[in-house]
């Protein structure tokens, strides 16, 4: 997931990118299948995660081969083993699921999108407890990419992601009423292009609620990206950025209406990306002190809270030898640590996502390289004291 992200942090963000972008897929997945498609044999990849319970848990992402289009994936958790549950692909181009939230056991949401008649369409889906179904999305523009989905309650459910207006990607967010799902006005910053990746549902409120993500200036730097929910409409909320080359957002959550945190990465230098972390008190964004492991580049792409003094962060750093290797970092109230992690292989192990049951019951979900260039999805848990693979299906 790396070099998708770096990507979007360049300095110079030039129109054959954009034109790669609609036509070459989601970020996080496309340009991956590109570098790896003539080698790699069979491929699980997870970006996202969500749990009802402690044995009631699903991870969505996708998979592909070699000779065919990624396809949907969803993975369940029953309290003893992760499998494999059959879902929707639409059409025969690439399937992608970026995001899952749950109301219930019978009332599970995934988001992505498909590739189809030359373009990429926004893709929902809904399990009622027996099956994975597609539910129409309401489309903008020429591309549609939506990241991530969010409850509020079972008849309100939030989806954010970005479209191509024809000339630039704008914010994309749409909403489920109980019935459909709709578009609903969203600002962009500026005049360039908008992405928004997650969303964060302030304690259940219907009137406050977070996205994050980035927007490019008219140098083509990226810069942070908040917006807000007052229960009437969206409005982009200042956030801080560090240094001057390029600030970007991949993950929010939320414990109150004055503690949001949210995570990312920023660039230093033209070479090199750190870690970023924002904390919403209330009144403004501010940047908290984060750690970096050695000095490669470090990446956030999830977080998650299990309450003001216990939040959660994941992601990946690159070690000397030019590996991603798993990053998770926690807040205790006072400041953010780097917490020991496991991978799997001496080859690339990156995290996506997060999802709390208790402060002794997290998951967390992502992907790494074998040793015979396949990537396979990787599932680590959290039991209160240490952190641990769990084997997930092939």
């Amino acid at each position: 997931m790396k070099h998708i992200k770096k990507c979007f942090l360049v300095c110079i963000f030039v129109a054959t990118c954009l034109a790669l972008q609609l036509t070459a897929g989601v970020a996080g997945a496309s340009s991956r299948q590109a570098t790896i498609e003539a080698k790699v044999i069979t491929n699980h990849v997870l970006t996202a995660v969500a749990a009802i319970s402690t044995n009631d848990v699903w991870a969505v992402g996708y998979s592909f081969t070699s000779n065919g289009a990624p396809q949907t994936l969803t993975e369940h958790w029953n309290g003893t083993q992760w499998t494999i549950v059959s879902s929707p692909n639409v059409g025969t181009g690439d399937n992608y699921l970026n995001g899952v939230a749950a109301v219930s056991t019978n009332d599970v949401w995934a988001v992505g999108d498909y590739y189809s008649m030359g373009f990429y369409h926004g893709l929902i889906e809904h399990w009622d407890g027996s099956s994975w179904s597609v539910v129409t999305a309401p489309s903008m523009g020429s591309g549609n990419h939506l990241q991530g989905v969010s409850v509020v309650s079972q008849n309100n459910l939030w989806a954010v992601g970005y479209y191509f207006n024809g000339s630039i990607f704008q914010t994309l967010i749409e909403q489920w009423n109980g019935s459909s799902w709709s578009v609903v006005a969203s600002p962009d910053a500026g005049t360039n292009n908008n992405y928004l990746q997650s969303r964060a549902v302030v304690s259940g409120s219907a009137n406050d609620i977070w996205a994050i993500g980035f927007s490019f200036t008219s140098d083509n730097i990226a810069q942070t990206l908040t917006e807000h929910w007052n229960g009437s409409g969206w409005s982009i909320v200042s956030s801080p950025n560090a240094g001057t080359n390029g600030s970007n957002l991949w993950g929010v959550a939320a414990t109150s209406h004055n503690d949001v945190w949210t995570v990312g990465s920023y660039a230093p230098n033209s070479t090199l990306f750190q870690t970023l972390i924002e904390h919403w008190n209330g009144f403004q964004w501010s940047i908290v002190k984060s750690p970096n492991v050695g000095t490669g580049d470090n990446i956030l792409n999830g977080v998650a809270v299990v309450s003001a003094n216990n939040v959660w962060t994941v992601g990946a750093y690159i070690n000397s030898a030019g590996s991603d290797r798993t990053l998770i970092e926690h807040w205790n109230g006072s400041k953010w640590n780097v917490v020991k992690s496991p991978n799997i292989g001496k080859q690339s192990n990156n995290l996506a996502a997060l999802a709390v049951v208790s402060a002794s019951d997290i998951w967390t979900v992502g992907d790494y390289l074998t040793s015979n260039l396949k990537y396979q999805a990787l599932i680590e848990h959290w039991n209160g004291t240490k952190w641990s693979i769990v084997k997930s299906p092939k």
